[in-house]
């Protein structure tokens, strides 16, 4: 597993590793507990006080190993510090997202004024070769930067599935007379995007500034 593999690993999965270095950290004293507690139902305790199997020997192997796992993971998930050349791979893949985005809505204005399979002839819309190649484009540059920040690739994939399947459903609701459900939707759509659209230039704005 590479450096930046290691690193996305690390940060999809920040919250499991911190409880396990917690279990780390405290395993020699729920061994002890559980180690005394085990002696007395036996009958095997010592009569001390205290159990008679010595883990000290784990407090020198657990506890630095916790305390190490906690360490990386803190230093892997702070703010990243990219070079020039990896802030303008953000910015390119802003750039595609935003081309994309304007693509589908441009599409999207267009074919509600057909009078066709609407739904259809949106599909086929983005099978076009300008539209697939920019998606690709797009595809490749979210690839790349969820090495560097996994959570804005995730929600640029999210915010372009979420427009992809609205305008569908919108399209197909008008086509259908449904304008309540329309009118619902697009309300709908539209302020889930804003969500995703506000996270996403959070997460970009932690990136480049």
């Amino acid at each position: 597993m590479g450096k930046r593999a290691f690193t996305s690993f690390v940060h999809r999965h920040k919250i499991l590793l911190s409880v396990l270095s917690f279990i780390f950290i405290q395993l020699p004293q729920y061994v002890d507990s559980i180690w005394s507690l085990i002696e007395h139902f036996t009958g095997t305790s010592n009569n001390t006080g205290s159990a008679s199997m010595n883990t000290t020997w784990l407090y020198w192997i657990t506890v630095p190993l916790g305390l190490a796992m906690f360490g990386i993971i803190l230093w892997l998930t702070k703010k990243p510090v990219l070079s020039n050349a990896e802030k303008n791979k953000v910015i390119e893949l802003m750039e595609s997202v935003n081309i994309l985005d304007d693509m589908m809505a441009r599409h999207f204005n267009e074919i509600i004024e057909h009078n066709t399979d609407r739904v259809a002839e949106f599909k086929a819309k983005l099978r076009s070769p300008e539209f697939t190649e920019m998606w690709n484009k797009c595809s490749k540059q979210r690839a790349v930067i969820s090495f560097i920040s996994p959570n804005l690739s995730e929600q640029v994939r999210t915010l372009l599935t979420l427009w992809e399947y609205g305008y569908s459903h919108l399209l197909k609701d008008w086509q259908e007379n449904e304008v309540t459900i329309f009118g619902n939707r697009v309300t709908e759509l539209f302020k889930n995007g804003e969500t995703i659209r506000k996270r996403i230039k959070k997460e970009v704005d932690k990136l480049i500034i």
